[in-house]
């Protein structure tokens, strides 16, 4: 489906949005960069005030186009589920998943899926935008993903549907001499060494750790999974990280759960009151194929 005029303004106000860049806007919609800064321009006349501040290293947001961005992506995301709902009326094969994942259901769960899938439905296409889970939520809510597996949405606009339940687990060093227990206490992290799995402040594992009175001496926070085990593996510390994210651990890490025990509850978040694009709502019936 062609966009109209004033769609391919949106979008291209979304796409340089997300790369800071014209040039990149410009070979992502297949458009001049004078013809992207020129429907740029052509929005900031009809709105009456500047949306990018540029110089020599790029472009970025105003505070009022930071203001408008949720309504834009959500109006473009709508745009292209009406064009994916045409598509699949006259071809039910095709059409585009934009999908939002943390990294271990992105490694263990998508790749699987997206093969059986795959195998049913060859035309379909995908993206898959990976984050902590105040971006997967952020991305849902602004369109920017059809659905995220996350945690359970904090968003009341947001509908979540549980999936799965995943234990967090202690992840130490073969040789360290906790490695023999049956369990790890919470109070036996306390003055140990420690790789926070954290981003922007929050975690399931700091909430563990403040909850239980734990304090471990925290001189390492990711967001990576693996970069915790790469650290364990070298002796520097312990970390603790969801089950989902241990299968196949190197040689000489070990994972042993922890007392008392720490969960979290993965979920499917969609934005509310929104049917999902046929392709999208056709893929969560395989999430019995993610093993």
């Amino acid at each position: 489906m062609e966009p109209d005029t004033n769609i391919l303004k949106y979008r291209a106000l979304e796409e340089v949005a997300d790369s800071l860049s014209f040039t990149r806007a410009s070979e992502r919609l297949g458009v001049s960069q004078s013809g992207i800064s020129r429907m740029i321009s052509d929005l900031e006349r009809e709105w009456g005030f500047r949306l990018f501040d540029r110089d020599r290293n790029g472009a970025s947001l105003t505070p009022e186009a930071e203001a408008l961005m949720p309504h834009v992506r959500a109006l473009c995301s709508d745009y292209r589920s009406l064009g994916e709902q045409i598509g699949c009326l006259r071809e039910p094969s095709s059409g585009h998943l934009r999908i939002g994942a943390f990294s271990s259901v992105a490694t263990y769960w998508l790749p699987s899926m997206i093969r059986r899938f795959q195998e049913d439905h060859p035309g379909i296409s995908y993206e898959i935008l990976m984050g902590d889970y105040t971006e997967l939520e952020a991305w849902v809510s602004e369109g920017r993903v059809d659905f995220a597996f996350s945690r359970q949405a904090s968003d009341s606009s947001l509908e979540s549907a549980f999936v799965e339940q995943d234990e967090y687990m202690a992840v130490l060093s073969a040789g360290d001499p906790l490695a023999g227990e049956e369990s790890i206490p919470s109070y036996a992290l306390n003055g140990r060494r420690f790789m926070l799995l954290e981003k922007g402040g929050g975690s399931d594992v700091g909430d563990y750790l403040e909850a239980n009175r734990a304090k471990p001496d925290v001189f390492f926070r990711t967001w990576d999974d693996c970069s915790v085990i790469s650290m364990v593996r070298e002796g520097l510390g312990i970390g603790v990280l969801p089950s989902l994210i241990l299968r196949g651990l190197p040689e000489g890490v070990i994972a042993v759960p922890l007392s008392p025990p720490l969960y979290r509850r993965i979920c499917v978040i969609r934005r509310g009151g929104r049917p999902l694009p046929p392709a999208a709502e056709s893929f969560l019936g395989y999430l019995g194929c993610r093993r």
